[in-house]
């Protein structure tokens, strides 16, 4: 195989379904001997190669200035001289050529990309643009994204669902592909394997949730349905992430005084966790693919989720609950659970009878890789 020179540009180091699929993506690259640059808009050198293998370049796009620091003293010196290293750095990165340009996400990075000197550009959706249309404050029309996209080769979307989206917003833009997110199986159930930190009380089912603490995913009309079931059941609800979110939502919990509730915060390893679940729930506004939930399913544990495009898509029949998006459908579900005896086994047929690990993983990012032509 020729050795490909290729640049893999994202936001952010480390986060969602966006951040996992590039680090599934360039250890595969690398391990295959390309030559792979990743280009981040905010993080720290030291961060990145705590998960990437140090043969992959490193760039950082945007200069961390910290505004604290007071003029002329030896700390703003410092950060001085360092926006200047880092600025020759820059200079000279924007003049690279590279044979691949991939960018991870929607919006800048995709804008970022379209511009770079690389024989072939690729690009990636994760929302739905039917209910996550963000790129738009990006933009200054849904015309001018459109023609960013037609400067990809093509564009790469994690669902029918999100290439519906961005036809039905923008306009189809005759380059996209869908190719679900590469799943690894293997890794999971190794991690999931490991002592979680928190006991579950036993007598009390659990459900879990799993997701960015920020307004789309609807944690307030999540705890509204909890505030209702702890009126009639016994159970307990924990929350695994963080976000901008996170303050107004312990103060909620507090006011309603909902000792069922844990928020756990962001977890580098959320999977001992979810493994021992009961139920896992998802109570968003929109998901283009899901793929907390999909891990969820993965360890075997059923869903309970509120509906959009993506979810009768990506959840096998049977394995879970589709729920209308309201707090009064999303209690009502919980608590049908809840009441069915037998627990979860009328859902773990079609739990278990997922895919194969090769067909979660191997086999969707030898598509994703045949698409890059790498």
């Amino acid at each position: 195989m020729k050795k490909r020179k290729i640049l893999i540009e994202n936001d952010f180091i480390s986060g969602g379904g966006a951040e996992q699929i590039m680090k599934v993506l360039v250890d595969r690259l690398a391990a295959e001997g390309h030559d792979v640059t990743v280009a981040i808009h905010r993080g720290n050198r030291r961060e990145f190669y705590r998960r990437y293998p140090r043969r992959v370049t490193f760039q950082l796009l945007e200069f961390p200035w910290r505004d604290s620091v007071k003029r002329f003293t030896f700390p703003w010196i410092l950060q001085r001289i360092r926006y200047t290293v880092f600025s020759a750095s820059r200079f000279f990165f924007d003049r690279k050529r590279f044979d691949v340009a991939v960018a991870m996400k929607e919006g800048p990075c995709m804008q970022d990309v379209a511009l770079r000197k690389a024989a072939s550009h690729y690009g990636w959706v994760h929302v739905d643009y039917r209910y996550q249309y963000w790129t738009k404050t990006v933009f200054l029309s849904a015309a001018e994204e459109a023609e960013c996209f037609r400067k990809m080769d093509r564009v790469i979307c994690v669902s029918q669902a999100a290439a519906d989206g961005v036809a039905e917003t923008i306009g189809d833009p005759g380059n996209l592909a869908v190719c679900y997110n590469p799943i690894n199986v293997e890794e999971i159930h190794r991690q999931a394997a490991e002592t979680c930190p928190v006991c579950r009380k036993k007598d009390r089912p659990l459900f879990v949730a799993v997701g960015r603490l920020a307004k789309e995913k609807q944690y307030d009309m999540l705890l509204e349905a909890c505030a209702r079931l702890a009126e009639g059941y016994a159970f307990e609800l924990w929350i695994i992430g963080d976000g901008p979110e996170r303050e107004r939502l312990e103060k909620m919990v507090e006011r309603r005084n909902l000792s069922c509730v844990k928020l756990l915060g962001g977890q580098e390893n959320p999977y001992p966790y979810v493994k021992q679940a009961d139920y896992f729930v998802s109570a968003s506004l929109a998901e283009s693919y899901g793929l907390a939930i999909q891990e969820a399913l993965i360890l075997g544990v059923p869903v309970i989720v509120t509906e959009c495009p993506a979810m009768w898509e990506t959840i096998p029949e049977g394995s879970g609950l589709i729920v209308p998006n309201q707090a009064e459908a999303l209690f009502r579900s919980m608590a049908s659970v809840l009441n069915t005896s037998g627990g979860r086994e009328p859902f773990q047929t079609a739990v278990n009878a997922g895919k194969s690990p090769e067909e979660w993983y191997e086999a969707r990012l030898d598509t994703i890789c045949h698409i890059l032509e790498c």
